[in-house]
């Protein structure tokens, strides 16, 4: 995997995110319910 610091500077990763949470809304994730086996006896 590249290593994106050589090519990135923090400010312009901080715009490009500012830039992406202006035009997403973000979704909550709904949690999956897992029950313990040894409970089902």
């Amino acid at each position: 995997m590249q290593v994106y610091n050589d090519i990135m500077t923090v400010t312009q990763l901080v715009n490009l995110v500012t830039l992406l949470e202006d035009n997403y809304e973000v979704i909550p994730y709904k949690r999956t319910v897992y029950y313990r086996v040894d409970s089902i006896n």
